[in-house]
């Protein structure tokens, strides 16, 4: 799918497939009109919380990268966009991932985005609480981006998704 990113067009894919214990884990990958991988993200759709422990359905996100020569050019904030609405799509109520203070970049990108950072006494997190106006502002901003369809791509076929399939 194409995606309108502040550095221009980007192309984006989204693969989804089931872990071995059923939990959806998503491959999101962004490429620039050469096909040349501009960065990623990983995540899948938890039934529960880890950080709160609760039963609030959340998106944790495993990995974040974008490749060095494009950083500072929105392909990042494009990927976590695109994240963001499939989390939205699937009616979790957080975002959550680890967080290394030893990345100089990831502090203020997710600060920037809107995400809080959270302590304990073992890990650090970035966590985005998404209620009724984040998810409406989410939706909003990913379909004034797209210039193509929706798609996540699956092992047998390719699925569209569209906000109708949402409450947001």
């Amino acid at each position: 799918m194409k995606i309108e990113s502040k550095s221009g067009m980007v192309d984006i894919e989204v693969f989804k497939r089931k872990t071995s214990t059923g939990i959806d884990f998503y491959e999101t990958t962004a490429y620039d009109e050469h096909k040349n991988k501009l960065g990623f993200v990983n995540f899948e759709i938890l039934d529960k919380s880890i950080w709160y422990g609760s039963s609030h359905k959340t998106a944790w996100i495993y990995l974040i990268e974008t490749e060095e020569k494009y950083q500072h050019k929105g392909i990042g904030k494009t990927l976590l966009d695109v994240m963001e609405y499939i989390a939205v799509l699937n009616k979790c109520e957080n975002i959550e991932g680890k967080y290394y203070p030893t990345n100089d970049y990831a502090k203020p990108f997710y600060e920037k985005n809107d995400y809080s950072i959270e302590v304990d006494d073992y890990d650090q997190f970035v966590i985005k609480h998404l209620d009724k106006e984040e998810n409406f502002l989410i939706a909003h901003r990913m379909q004034t981006a797209l210039k193509s369809k929706f798609e996540i791509q699956t092992a047998s076929k390719k699925a569209d998704l569209s906000l109708e399939s949402t409450n947001a």
